[in-house]
């Protein structure tokens, strides 16, 4: 089985790629979008996602680590970034993830 852990750099995502690393046989495929906006959060939690990916591959097994990014910074809006992440998901599903997907 293949799973998709959207990977924030925060204690939520990291539990489930952990969880999934150590508990199941999964080929597990973690994805961090850098959501640039005028907060400016972005640059901190990308080094955060790529430390903790490359700690989980040395210390617990191999995976897939990928790497997108949008960016609002034209916009002045708070609460939306859910919405492009579920998109994102969609995206990296499709073109990483499926043995169907067309070439």
């Amino acid at each position: 089985m293949k799973t998709l852990v959207m990977l924030s750099g925060g204690i939520d995502s990291t539990y489930v790629l952990v969880k999934l690393l150590r508990e199941s046989e999964d080929d597990v495929f973690a994805h961090h979008i850098h959501l640039v906006n005028y907060e400016g959060r972005h640059a901190v939690e990308a080094q955060r996602a790529r430390a903790i990916a490359e700690h989980c591959r040395r210390t617990i097994r191999p995976f897939h680590y990928t790497e997108s990014a949008i960016d609002h910074r034209g916009f002045r809006f708070f609460g939306i970034d859910m919405i492009s992440v579920g998109f994102e998901a969609g995206l990296v599903d499709f073109y990483s993830l499926r043995e169907d997907r067309p070439i």
